[in-house]
């Protein structure tokens, strides 16, 4: 077999919790088969593919991250950790939250710019258990290799030598998923606040024909939908607009919208129907029960100051097995947003969105997914500050029977 030195490639990670079961997809957009560190024999097996195909491959626990190591779990004075975050975040550390290990330095004796978790997992008598393993460290995970481009081979000297393994594990996944002791106290003000507290009806009575994603993105949203989605089903689109973003096979005369601004849902082109409606003044859905086969909700979970309230809404008007899928990304109306979903990672958030799904006990089947990396279109008004899409992820259940 022909061996291709230089390759775009699409990893993903596949791992299973207790909660649910988990998916991870980055682009690495140049992958050196020659220089790069793989895990087991990803190398070998990658490198010989054509266009379109992939390897799997499983790993135990402990082998793509650190192992799980007690020594990792640290008792710290509540006093000195809480000093150290009082010009971050007014000293307020919240169980189950991640924190940078960098922005306590003193205590953990690494350098200011030190970007590592650290994960608060108990209180007791004035003494903080923060846990530093990775929070993928005691899960078998696989990993999907896919070859997407054979990229133009030429003699290099020097350059980078990049650890595959690493780069798919770092920056957050795994943070989604409570920790195995701790529940995560996400609700210590509820409902939520936000900066801008006037009235919804105000503030979107004025159309925005715009998208917070761009065109990859959006892209990659309509593909998570023709996955999870049959096709010719009875759907909601919970805080419509003028884009449901939904693949093109599905019907008109099929899908409500449910949102705040009149004029954006009559532009939306895969409505038949829809609904001006406040959720953040009356969370009850003014539909049947089982009268959805799904309901999706697009980039404005965020937005929701009852989110609990409307889950358990959701969950009335979808059929029994049905789905409610939501996805969102990083970017928002600034100030309209919950003031937790800032302060929060972005793998926290989905962490935020699977607990709604978990607390509101009415789901079952969990799942959660990201994709990251993929090239910004060049024709983007944002492609000269960042040159990756706007990262997506998912959270998906079904309503038990």
């Amino acid at each position: 077999m022909k061996k291709t030195n230089r390759a775009s490639v699409e990893l993903s990670l596949f791992w299973k919790s207790k909660y649910g079961s988990h998916e991870e997809k980055i682009f690495l957009d140049k992958v050196d088969f020659w220089r790069d560190i793989f895990p087991g024999n990803m190398r070998e097996k990658t490198m010989v593919l054509e266009e379109g195909e992939f390897f799997v491959e499983n790993f135990e626990e402990g082998k793509i991250v650190e192992p799980y190591n007690d020594k990792n779990i640290f008792a710290l004075k509540e006093k000195s950790l809480k000093k150290a975050f009082i010009n971050i975040n007014g000293g307020n550390l919240f169980l189950g939250r991640f924190y940078r290990q960098g922005d306590a330095w003193t205590i953990f004796n690494c350098f200011k710019g030190n970007r590592e978790p650290f994960r608060l997992i108990d209180v007791k008598d004035g003494i903080m258990i923060v846990d530093t393993n990775h929070p993928l460290a005691k899960y078998p995970i696989s990993i999907k290799a896919k070859f997407v481009q054979k990229l133009f081979d030429k003699e290099e000297r020097g350059g980078e030598c990049n650890h595959i393994a690493e780069i798919s594990t770092k920056n957050g996944p795994g943070f989604q998923v409570p920790h195995l002791n701790t529940n995560t106290d996400f609700y210590n003000s509820y409902p939520f606040q936000r900066v801008k507290e006037g009235k919804d009806s105000i503030f979107y009575s004025k159309p925005r024909f715009i998208n917070h994603l761009d065109d990859s993105a959006i892209k990659n949203v309509k593909s998570l939908y023709s996955k999870y989605l049959k096709k010719n089903i009875k759907i909601l689109d919970l805080m419509s607009s003028w884009e449901s973003h939904l693949p093109d096979f599905y019907e008109i005369g099929k899908i409500t919208g449910l949102g705040m601004n009149e004029d954006e849902m009559k532009s939306n082109k895969n409505l038949s129907n829809f609904v001006v409606h406040d959720l953040n003044l009356e969370t009850h859905l003014p539909f049947r029960e089982n009268e959805f086969d799904a309901v999706i909700c697009t980039s404005s979970i965020e937005y929701l100051i009852k989110p609990l309230e409307v889950a358990r809404e959701v969950a009335r008007i979808i059929k029994p097995e049905g789905k409610f899928i939501t996805i969102f990304s990083d970017r928002w109306f600034p100030g309209k947003e919950i003031s937790l979903w800032a302060d929060m990672h972005q793998f926290e958030r989905v962490g935020f969105v699977l607990d709604i799904y978990l607390k509101c006990g009415m789901f079952k089947n969990l799942k959660t997914e990201s994709i990251r990396g993929f090239p910004r279109p060049v024709s983007d008004k944002y492609i000269k500050k960042i040159a990756t899409s706007d990262p997506i992820f998912l959270v998906c259940g079904c309503v038990r029977g």
